[in-house]
């Protein structure tokens, strides 16, 4: 019989970091708070060689610096209540994962097929 078991190491950490923003519409310069949560786990067989928690938090530490790197909050312009394109953009990429961006391709790809499958029809 053999009997197995790890040890699981789970890390959260929040960061934070001040994004400048200039309005499109007015040029309004202001600035918003973007705060978010990395997340890291691993697993340490039987217990062996533990310095797995230190790995989690480097983990975790990296998520959320990526996450900071690349989301956007929906923060209009104090002036003129505008919303950046460039926020839009990058909030939809953070909450779809890039699915939208996929979704679009495929509907590309299968209009193209549908209209070469029409034109290669006899009649």
């Amino acid at each position: 019989m053999v009997v197995y078991f790890s040890v699981r190491n789970t890390a959260h950490i929040v960061r934070q970091k001040l994004v400048p923003v200039t309005c499109e519409k007015c040029g309004c310069k202001y600035y918003y708070e973007l705060t978010r949560i990395g997340a890291g786990e691993t697993e340490a067989a039987y217990g062996i060689l533990d310095f797995s928690h230190a790995t989690a938090e480097q983990q975790a530490e990296t998520d959320a610096w990526n996450q900071l790197a690349n989301d956007a909050e929906l923060v209009s312009c104090p002036n003129c209540r505008w919303i950046n394109e460039n926020l839009v953009r990058r909030y939809r990429i953070s909450r779809t994962g890039g699915w939208s961006s996929l979704a679009s391709l495929v509907s590309y790809v299968g209009a193209g097929w549908h209209r070469l499958a029409a034109l290669s029809l006899p009649g």
